[in-house]
């Protein structure tokens, strides 16, 4: 996963994050290739406007195009996010509220897609070894900083997991294995709690 650290990582983030749409486009593009046309017709929306937006992650590098195919006398050009987006904590604290709240629903779109494309693909269970779990908690103040401060670090963990991995496989050593991680902690509303 990438993490937005410089400010003009950040800033050019923020450009492809600033418009809802280019939100809904790249939480499809980080579970499957699409193109404008597909998008377009699924979401009900003008091919041209939704094309402007994928040209512009393109251009902000979050996105690319994986494939061009012939489509009723022109040419559909689909594409695929680059990467996850994942911002540090500093620089999320920065974000006006509402930016915060599209950004994490778009997450959880993306996390959500992904656990069902594994499920309908039954690849979800296919290892014995898959680990998914959670658990309601009762915390003070502390045991909220002592709990987020262990996922941000398991976090760093698994970047360094994947970055191995990387080289391991470049050397043309094991098989690749398309793996989704991840880390929630959220306050719940009163009530939900044990």
């Amino acid at each position: 996963m990438a993490v937005m650290k410089s400010n003009e990582a950040h800033l050019n983030l923020l450009k492809a994050l600033a418009h809802p749409m280019r939100l809904k486009i790249l939480g499809t593009l980080s579970c499957r290739e699409t193109s404008p046309a597909e998008f377009a017709r699924e979401h009900g929306l003008q091919v041209s406007n939704v094309a402007y937006h994928f040209r512009r992650l393109c251009e902000l590098g979050v996105a690319e195009v994986t494939d061009v195919k012939p489509a009723r006398g022109s040419t559909e050009h689909f594409h695929r996010s680059i990467r996850p987006v994942v911002f540090e904590d500093d620089v999320s604290r920065e974000m006006p509220d509402e930016m915060q709240r599209v950004i994490t629903q778009t997450i959880f779109q993306d996390l959500v897609g992904r656990i069902s494309q594994a499920i309908v693909a039954e690849t979800f269970d296919a290892r014995k070894d898959r680990h998914f779990t959670w658990t309601p908690m009762v915390l003070d103040e502390q045991g909220w900083n002592e709990a987020m401060s262990i996922l941000a670090s398991t976090f760093s963990q698994l970047a360094a997991v994947e970055e191995k991995a990387g080289t391991r496989l470049a050397k043309g050593s094991g098989d690749r294995l398309a793996a989704t991680m991840a880390l929630v902690g959220f306050e719940s509303p009163m009530g939900e709690g044990r």
